[in-house]
């Protein structure tokens, strides 16, 4: 996920003064679950022995912790801590 902040700290579509914005964390969350999800499945397909089921189990995770992360994501922009938007220049250091 780090890799991830780094490359969308480069970009400023959806973000705002006061943060990023609902559609920038959707994107962000949609995005990290692809990668995600590819990996539940593998993983969960090779231990049941099924690709159906590694498939019903990534399914259903990347429905829940993408929810959890959009949540978490703008939770965090109601934070005023450790925020210095003014001036992003694109590497978000």
């Amino acid at each position: 996920m780090f890799i991830g902040e780094r490359l969308f700290n480069k970009v400023n579509i959806g973000r705002s003064a006061t943060g990023d914005g609902v559609s920038r964390s959707v994107m962000k969350a949609l995005i990290w679950r692809a990668i995600a999800f590819l990996n539940t499945a593998t993983i969960s397909g090779l231990v049941s022995g099924s690709a159906g089921i590694g498939a019903s189990i990534a399914s259903f995770d990347a429905i829940v912790k993408t929810s959890l992360m959009i949540a978490y994501d703008q939770m965090w922009n109601r934070i005023e801590w450790g925020k210095e938007l003014e001036n992003v220049d694109g590497d978000g250091i």
